[in-house]
Formats: structure tokens, sequence, C-alpha cells
């Protein structure tokens, strides 16, 4: 078995990382999802992904997954994964990828 992460930029990455995967090979679904919450659409990946991290970072930074996962939540429903990103990214662009000011 690896080794516990303790580090909170280490446990970080690895959230990106996890959450960043579950995007991909969900953008269809996400993208697509109108109403639906990212958590109902990704709900078994999302739990996996948690499952993992928890695994493998120190109980004291599992929080970092579920703030994280806020993120993907709060992506802007009817756009791309990768606009929602833009947003995440930096306050001078928008949702649709437009720079503001």
């Amino acid at each position: 078995m690896s080794d516990i992460l303790l580090s909170r930029d280490e446990a970080e990455r690895l959230a990106r990382v996890i959450i960043d995967d579950i995007k991909l090979y969900n953008s269809r679904y996400l993208h697509a999802r109108g109403a639906t919450s990212a958590r109902d659409v990704c709900a078994d990946a999302i739990d996996e992904g948690r499952a993992f991290f928890r695994q493998r970072v120190d109980s004291s930074l599992h929080d970092i997954y579920e703030s994280l996962l806020a993120e993907l939540e709060s992506a802007p429903r009817g756009t791309s994964i990768h606009d929602a990103q833009l947003v995440l990214i930096g306050s001078r662009v928008t949702a649709r990828g437009a720079r503001l000011g």
C-alpha cells in the first residue's frame, strides 16, 4: 500500500486530479445535465473518487476533496466543462470564455 499523504498541497493536487478525471470522463453528461446536479449525474464516480482520496490522504485533510467537489457542482449548467473551468481559473473570464472589461 502507498504512503498516506500528509501535505495539504499534495492532497489538493490529488483531489484536483480525481475531480478533473470525473469532469473529463463525464463531460458529455455534465454538459447536458440541465436541472440535474453534478452530484446526481456523477454520483458513482464521485463516491469512487472520494473513497480513493480518503485511502491516500490523512483524515485531517479529507475536507479538501469536498471543497474542490463544490467547484464541480457550481459549474454553470448548459456550459461545457472547459468553459466552466475558465470561470474557476480567474474572475476576469466569464463562463462563455469572453474576457471582462
